[in-house]
């Protein structure tokens, strides 16, 4: 597939389920529970374009105890 036809198939599909936070607190915490099992004590972690996922996220990061920096992904086109 084409990149964007990839991205439009399943990336931006799967990104939109981060605009509900509940979904975001699931799913990062456990992919930062993930992280700290394999022993990744620091992690540079992007989010997704909802600001209050972000937020989530480095929430998690606090309460799970792991040093990490976020970003936040920007974007104005097929989003």
């Amino acid at each position: 597939l084409p990149l964007l036809q990839w991205l439009e198939t399943y990336t931006f599909p799967c990104e939109s389920k981060f605009s509900d936070s509940n979904f975001a607190k699931a799913a990062y915490a456990r992919s930062v529970r993930r992280h700290l099992r394999s022993g990744t004590t620091f992690a540079s972690y992007f989010a997704t374009i909802h600001r209050s996922a972000s937020e989530v996220l480095a929430e998690v990061i606090a309460n799970a105890g792991q040093r990490a920096f976020v970003g936040k992904v920007n974007m104005d086109r097929n989003s």
